[in-house]
Formats: C-alpha cells, structure tokens, sequence
C-alpha cells in the first residue's frame, strides 16, 4: 500500500515497482492509475485457494520453504537464459543453464520478478505485441465487450469481429414496435455486480448514459413468488414480512428446524471435488427446502434441474460451497458473518477503478455514475439488444476495429506464432490471438471438438405476450418449483411481468419516470428440465395462455399477441463436473493453438449472465494490457486462472 504523508494523504510513489507492482513514471500524474496503486492488498485467505491446499493444508508451508530455497536458483536461470539469448550465434553448444522451478500460479508474487514467458506459461496466453491482430468470434456481450474495452485499452492492435448473425446481440435478442416490447433472452442486470458497473461506465464513456433505468427498491413491482400447492405464495421483502413468513406460511411447513440446524452440520469430505446443488442445499438444510425453493431458483436462472446443476460452478451458489471447502463454513454463518461480502468487496473494489485506468482518455476524469445502490435491478429503455447495439455502432467509428456481420468462422489452423482463420465468405485472415465467445465444434481441431461435444444445454421455449388490458400483477414475476411438477403439464418455469417491472422504472441519470406501457407484456417460460420432444409455435402459445389463466386470472387469448422463441440448446448446462470439463477443454486449446486461442462466453466462461461475460472480457482485455501491472499478481493471475484453470482451485 501507498505511505501516507504527515497530513494523512496518500503520497506518491516515484515510479516502477511498488509492492509487487509496476507504474510508469509518465503516469504518475494520472490519478485513474495511482488509485490502483492505493488498494490494499487482495486477502490471502478468501479469493483463490488452490484446490491442493484444501485437500494437504500442510502443503501450503512446505512449498512456501521450498521456493525461498530454490529462488537462487530460479534467478540464475533467468540471468543465464538471458545471456545466452543476447549473445552471438556460435557453432559450439552452449552449456545448459541451471534448470528453475516449475512455475505455477501461487509463485507469481512480484511483477519484478515475473519474465514475459513465465506470465504465458501460467495464463496458457501469448500476449499480444504491438499492431498485433485480434479475431474476436462472436458479437454478443461477451464479444463486443472484449473488443470494446481492449480498443480502448490498445488502440494499437486490430480488432476482427465476426457473427453469423446480421445484427449485433447474440443471446440478447430484443422485438420492438410502437406499441411493445418484447425481450426474448436476457434482460435486466443486477446492480452489485462488479460486471454491471464495467458496463455502465462502458455506456458513460460513450456518452450513453441515458439508455438505462432502474427499479428502486422500495417499488412494489420488486414483489416475487413461488407455487405452492397450486397456489402463489408471495415472498417476503422485509425483515418484519421474513418472521411472519419464517413462521406462518404454508411453504414452509417442517423446513424451519432445518434452518435452526444447519449451522452445526459437518463439511463435506475435501476429496470430493463437486456435487450436484440439490445434494449439497439438501445436506445443509433439506430434501423439502431444495423441492420448494431452490429448484424455482436455479429453474429461473439456468432452466435446469437442480439434481444435475454442479454446485462449484452455478452462480453465487458456489461461493457458499467454496466457503464449506476452504472454511468448514456453513451457508447460515456465511450470511451472519458477511463472509459472502468479505469475498466480492476486492474485486467489487477493483475491477470498477481497472475499467477507469483502461478505457479514459489520457488528461480526462471517468465517468461518474449515478448511485446505483437504490436499484433492485437495472435495464435499457430500447431493450438489452439496443444496449449490445449501442456497443457495435460506437465500434463501427473506432480505428483497427472492423465488424464483420453475417460472416463466421470455418476453421481454426494453428501455427507457431499465428492462429490461421478461414470464413464462411472463403477470404481467410491471419491472427495474433484469437478469442471465441461461442462453442462451436465445427471451427475446432478433432482434439478439441471431442471435448466440446460434451458440452450441453437446457432448451426451452420464451413466449411474450401482450394485451390491452392491464391484467399483469404488480410484480417482478413467479417461479414454478419441483413440488408443481405434477399439477403443470403446461412444463412452465414461470412468468415475467415486464410491462409492471417497466412502468415502475426510472431512468438513472435523471431519475425521471420512463414512458408507461399501455396494458401488459408477460413472458413465459416453459421447458428446461420439463423439455419433451418438440413444441410448435402454436402449442407454446396455448401453453402460456393456460399458465396465465391458472396464476395470473382470466385472459382471453384471441384479443392476445404473441411472439414465440424457441432456443435450442439456449442455455448451457452446468452439470456436475462442469468445471474439469471446461479446464480440460481451456487447456487443449492452448497446447493445440501454442497459447494464442482464449475461450469465453456463456459456455466457456464463468457464468450464464450478462454481467458474467463482461467480466470475462474485461479479464481477457486485461491480459494485453499494461494497466495489469496496476493489480497485485496474485490477484490477476488468480483471476484470470479461474477462468482458464479453474480446477486448480478448491
């Protein structure tokens, strides 16, 4: 950390390392720079435990011992690599240098100390040299944010853009007309993501600000519910609403001992890598509190199974389940004890003050947001499609970047030092580096494509629908759990009230009211884990006709209008082992492309989420950035290794 001056100010560092960090001196002037400077330490013992340190934590101090004995060594070698590197050409053999320690991700400590090959070797990523070529495939979120942020990052380098697709959006496919709007993918965020503050800066550096809007927390529409035993089952939203809840509601009949006992649960055994969600929320509370609650949940999120859904992997979920592995913690004392918190405040910390250091013009201020706190969730007033829209045209005027719409990719052709692309219009490009947003087997080597098959996906069917009346209740939305299966041959997951979540929405900027939308939009959900076989357009819309007559009210379908998308595949499926799948996959792709091909998007990244994929961009942008150097190693390598590696961690 940055010293403090007599009058408790931070002073200024005077330029190249600090604390395992690095600066230049022509930026030390440049305030969006030195704040990075100025941020503690990341906690040693919360963000990346390795995996062999949960299973041996012996092993943590032995091989602390074994690098302070064999650092000597490692700095010798590189002197006399370097050596032989800058010396003349000569016909005799020069004798080996002292061999170094295998680099791993728990050495990189001190930029000072980390060579250029040592940083490839543990990120399986070349970095990119100057007016070096980028091919990014795919122009949804993940790839239009990865282009956008390292465009501004490097302007230097050439940025190639390609999607099948004519327009931009991926997943994010928005319909609109005078009188509607309906979102067939994505589209809200939610605020404490440290993805969706990248974003919104994203949108004021473009002057874009106005777009999104928000629904404060205190607005009724934030209402949700379950099903349960046929009937809505509203949740509660305060803490007053929670003990009566707790106490009285049907739904949670014989669930509140399981709450009283989980704290005092045994962890389960560290050499079990992974379970399914349902198995672990089942051994912390119950079988009843997974079938009435959970179930709903991971349905409205991954329209999955929660008996199949891995509990390492899905979102936020498997947080508690690290804190069990690494802590012995349980999911009631992560709640209490705010370790849930004490675990995203560094990178909620870091990643927005990166985003500044990485997208502001020299001599400017970032952006400033408004106070996004008081917002249940946010969305884009012309749809989340307009937002990804946005992000193209702003694209379309930058210098080096070219989007290539209607035009994918064939096949990927290693090289030694390129990544050789053929296109779907027969013109071929050679590339630096490449970063594929989507999992597409065909454009693969056989080695990769074996891996790749077993990857899968929920298919489910989204049906908007619109009325003049207004007939949608005043809420966010209802969920449909395990217990319903039986009473719902409609295999709806739930419904979305999208004109209530719009007419209570303020634009953030000016927290103006956004224009109403005359009678209701809904969405329903249905398939998933329900999915039999085929639905046509026709059946999608009866069923969503007779899943609003049961928990809506009366609704005439003939005077309704419908808008029927059905996504094959649409949303990955993290089942359990998820993670060694997408390590094993992260690794035959580097050592097949010599570390020149990076895997995001929903598939391949971290999460299903929009804020997700962002942050994975901002982690591959990051990469080819000098604002790296800002970062403590441990945090960066650690980072990007979750997305590359993440079996190397608990």
């Amino acid at each position: 950390m940055i010293g403090k001056t007599a009058v408790g100010k931070a002073a200024k560092p005077a330029g190249g390392y600090l604390g395992g960090r690095f600066i230049r001196k022509e930026k030390l002037n440049d305030e969006k720079w030195v704040k990075l400077l100025e941020v503690d330490k990341p906690p040693e013992d919360g963000l990346f435990v390795l995996r062999k340190y949960v299973k041996n934590p012996k092993l943590m101090s032995q091989e602390a011992s074994t690098t302070r004995r064999n650092m000597p060594i490692r700095t010798l070698a590189r002197i006399v690599k370097a050596a032989v590197k800058n010396s003349p050409k000569t016909p005799s053999k020069p004798k080996a240098a002292p061999r170094a320690p295998v680099v791993s991700v728990e050495s990189m400590k001190d930029w000072n100390e980390i060579t250029e090959d040592e940083e490839t070797e543990v990120l399986k990523l070349e970095d990119l040299k100057p007016n070096g070529t980028i091919a990014v495939i795919g122009a949804g979120i993940s790839g239009l944010s990865t282009a956008w942020l390292l465009n501004r990052a490097r302007p230097d380098v050439k940025i190639h853009v390609f999607d099948t697709n004519e327009k931009a959006g991926g997943k994010m496919l928005t319909s609109v007309s005078e009188s509607r709007l309906f979102e067939s993918g994505p589209r809200t965020l939610l605020p404490s993501h440290p993805g969706t503050t990248v974003l919104l800066k994203m949108l004021w550096q473009m002057g874009k600000g106005s777009q999104v809007y928000g629904v404060p927390k205190s607005a009724a529409t934030n209402q949700k519910a379950l099903i349960y035993n046929g009937k809505t089952v509203q949740l509660p939203r305060s803490l007053g609403g929670a003990a009566s809840f707790l106490s009285s509601s049907p739904i949670m009949k014989g669930l509140l001992k399981s709450f009283v006992g989980e704290p005092f649960k045994m962890a389960r055994d560290r050499e079990i890598d992974d379970e399914s969600v349902a198995s672990f929320m089942s051994r912390r509370f119950s079988k009843d509190f997974v079938d009435r609650f959970l179930s709903a949940l991971m349905r409205g999120i991954y329209a999955a199974d929660v008996s199949k859904l891995s509990a390492r992997s899905v979102a936020r979920l498997n947080r508690l389940y690290y804190l069990e592995r690494t802590e012995h913690m349980s999911v009631v004392g992560a709640a209490l004890s705010g370790s849930l918190s004490y675990l995203n405040d560094y990178p909620n910390k870091v990643f927005p003050l990166l985003t500044d250091a990485m997208i502001t013009p020299e001599r400017s201020d970032p952006a400033v947001l408004p106070d996004i706190s008081k917002y249940s969730l946010l969305g884009f007033k012309n749809g989340i499609q307009g937002m990804a829209q946005t992000i193209a045209d702003d694209l379309a005027t930058r210098k080096n970047v070219s989007l290539h719409f209607g035009v994918g990719v064939t096949s990927l052709a290693p090289g030694l030092d390129k990544v050789y692309l053929t296109l779907t219009d027969g013109s071929k490009l050679e590339a630096d580096i490449v970063n594929s947003t989507v999992a597409d087997q065909a454009m693969f080597t056989d080695a990769i494509k074996d891996k790749t098959k077993q990857l899968k996906g929920t298919t489910l069917a989204v049906v908007n629908v619109r009325t003049a009346e207004p007939i949608a209740k005043d809420w966010f939305g209802i969920l449909i759990p395990k217990t319903e299966d039986a009473r719902n041959p409609e295999h709806a997951l739930g419904i979305i009230f999208d004109s209530s979540v719009r007419n209570a929405a303020v634009s953030i900027e000016d927290e103006q009211k956004v224009p109403a939308i005359e009678g209701s939009i809904m969405t329903v959900m249905m398939g998933g884990d329900l999915w039999k076989g085929e639905l046509t357009p026709g059946e999608a819309e009866a069923n969503a006709a007779a899943t609003i007559r049961k928990y809506v009210g009366d609704f005439d379908q003939s005077n309704a209008e419908f808008n029927v998308r059905v996504w094959e595949n649409g949303i990955p499926l993290y089942e359990v082992g998820h993670s060694a799948l997408i390590h094993d996959i992260h690794q035959a792709t580097a050592e097949t492309y010599n570390n020149r091909v990076i895997l995001t998007g929903m598939a391949l990244g971290r999460g299903v989420g929009v804020s997700d994929c962002v942050i994975d961009s901002l982690t591959v942008a990051l990469r080819f950035s000098e604002q790296r150097k800002l970062l403590h190693p441990e945090f960066f390598f650690g980072n990007h290794t979750t997305l590359s590696a993440p079996e190397l961690y608990a």
